[in-house]
């Protein structure tokens, strides 16, 4: 098979295995949304040919058309991520709930983060990152990028579809799943309860939906919930293969804040050594 990048130019016999990286992946999101070349092309305001011009040649893809793809292929923020990775640009950031707070909720937000000694993070209702601490970006410094899906970005995407997430987290599949998986669909299934229309855990379900293994274990949640009781929401020790330590446990404490700021946010602190 011929190198990505030394394919040629596409014309309309050309399969999805011949293009550049970018270009395949915004094909396999045009065969996921049932729409054809035109169909994408129609959505943006542009002819077909454009299209292929695009795909052809991703330089020509500036963060405005990168967003015109984001819409038109109804692309989740994981995606919306992946597709800045492979273009090579920065992602511009969303607004998210956090964007409601005042400077100095920001400020008083970042001394708690900083303050602790323990690895710790704040994020927001839909787990998106907003501040993290030193010890924090220092235990999870080895992830891969990957979209969304990283601790410093979004926790929850990076337990449920990293596929590198077991490195860290358990070592293993089985402990994934039984340490931080089914908690975190746990976690999840209790938020979409309380805001069943909310479009970010739409979404989160989304991805969730597109992987098998995933989806199974998301259908057995209830089943997991009603065993566990409220597992999800304490502080038991987790498997975790610390990048100093070696194989332990971490227990996550996470507090919730709701009183004197604007939106609802989490922090969250990562505890070893306490079981020693």
């Amino acid at each position: 098979m011929k190198s990505f990048w030394a394919s040629a130019r596409l014309s309309a016999a050309d399969g999805p295995e011949q293009l550049p990286p970018l270009a395949r992946f915004l094909e396999r999101q045009r065969e996921y949304c049932g729409l054809s070349k035109t169909g994408v092309a129609e959505r943006i305001g542009i002819d077909r040919r454009t299209y292929y011009d695009w795909l052809n040649d991703p330089s020509k893809l500036n963060s405005e058309r990168l967003e015109k793809l984001v819409e038109a292929l109804k692309m989740s923020p994981e995606n919306r991520a992946v597709l800045y990775d492979l273009s090579g640009r920065a992602m511009p950031p969303r607004e998210t709930s956090a964007s409601a707070l005042t400077p100095m909720e920001v400020k008083l937000q970042q001394v708690m983060a900083d303050g602790f000694s323990h690895p710790a993070l704040v994020q927001t209702q839909h787990w998106d990152v907003l501040f993290t601490n030193a010890p924090f970006r220092k235990l999870f410094a080895s992830v891969p990028r990957y979209g969304n899906a990283v601790p410093t970005r979004n926790p929850m995407l990076y337990i449920l579809v990293h596929p590198a997430a077991k490195e860290l987290l358990g070592g293993s599949e089985e402990a994934l799943y039984r340490d931080w998986v089914m908690p975190s669909l746990a976690t999840f299934s209790a938020a979409l309860q309380q805001a069943p229309q909310d479009v970010r855990l739409l979404e989160i379900e989304e991805e969730i939906k597109r992987r098998k293994r995933l989806l199974r274990a998301y259908r057995e949640t209830p089943d997991w919930i009603r065993e566990h009781s409220d597992l999800h929401v304490n502080s038991d020790p987790r498997a975790f293969v610390h990048p100093e330590l070696g194989e332990t446990t971490v227990r996550l404490v996470t507090e919730a804040h709701l009183g004197y700021q604007s939106v609802q946010l989490f922090r969250s602190a990562f505890l070893f050594g306490v079981d020693d």
